[in-house]
């Protein structure tokens, strides 16, 4: 006579693998819970498109040698979240996160997984949050640069890219750039009287082009203005013949 296979049940709250074809549990295997939270979960590096994460392994892996992660993330202005697997067993973990938007703040969930984690409720899973903010990226280019009279007027980037910090102007000949007379000004200041002095000898064109600054660096210059074929400002006289 053949012997019954007996399968002792698994408590509440532990299992074993059934689901994955390659690698489920044996029936006389033992059961197995869930992991516990990773520990010491930081930023480690970040840029304007991308945040690297670091963490240690949990301390209670469930009894398994399947562990993996679960990253969740999100920009604070959405209720849409993205996710990335990470598979590891390694006690201290990487991982990347990229194709964000710059300047943005993220909420970030990372949770422990393994081979049984999929018969429990999410909810019931532990994970670590976290919230960091992307870089920033070079601004664009101001919106509106000309000329008034005697004034350099622009108006600052329609796509800043985070915080203006500052102006770069330039007055330069044509077709002569490199001898240009480079002004920098604070993110307060958009408008600059300008005089004969503050363009370079030479016999092209005189043309001026403005560009912003931020906390990654330049922005693009804006499109060149002539800087003797702008609009001239009005001055009203009121002459009173008594």
């Amino acid at each position: 006579t053949e012997e019954a296979v007996s399968v002792c049940p698994c408590s509440e709250g532990y299992y074993r693998n059934t689901n994955d074809t390659n690698n489920s549990d044996e029936p006389d295997d033992g059961c197995t819970g869930k992991p516990s939270c990773v520990q010491n979960l930081i930023v480690s590096a970040k840029g304007m498109t991308f945040i690297e994460l670091q963490w240690t392994k949990p301390l209670d892996t469930g009894g398994r040698t399947d562990l993996y992660y679960t990253i969740q993330y999100r920009d604070s202005a959405s209720v849409d979240s993205k996710s990335v697997t990470v598979e590891s067993q390694m006690n201290t973990v990487r991982a990347n996160i990229s194709g964000l938007e710059p300047a943005s703040d993220y909420l970030i969930d990372v949770i422990s997984e393994n081979g049984v984690t999929d018969q429990f409720d999410e909810s019931a899973l532990c994970r670590v949050m976290i919230t960091n903010t992307t870089g920033d990226s070079p601004p664009g280019p101001p919106s509106l640069v000309l000329v008034a009279d005697v004034y350099i007027v622009w108006q600052p980037p329609s796509s800043p890219n985070g915080v203006i910090t500052g102006y770069d102007v330039s007055i330069y000949r044509r077709d002569d750039v490199q001898n240009a007379n480079d002004l920098s000004f604070e993110a307060t200041i958009v408008l600059y009287e300008f005089s004969d002095e503050d363009v370079p000898g030479g016999g092209g064109e005189p043309l001026v082009r403005v560009r912003a600054k931020n906390s990654a660096g330049e922005g693009e210059w804006s499109a060149e203005v002539s800087l003797y074929e702008g609009e001239v400002f009005c001055v009203c006289v009121c002459v009173c013949v008594v």
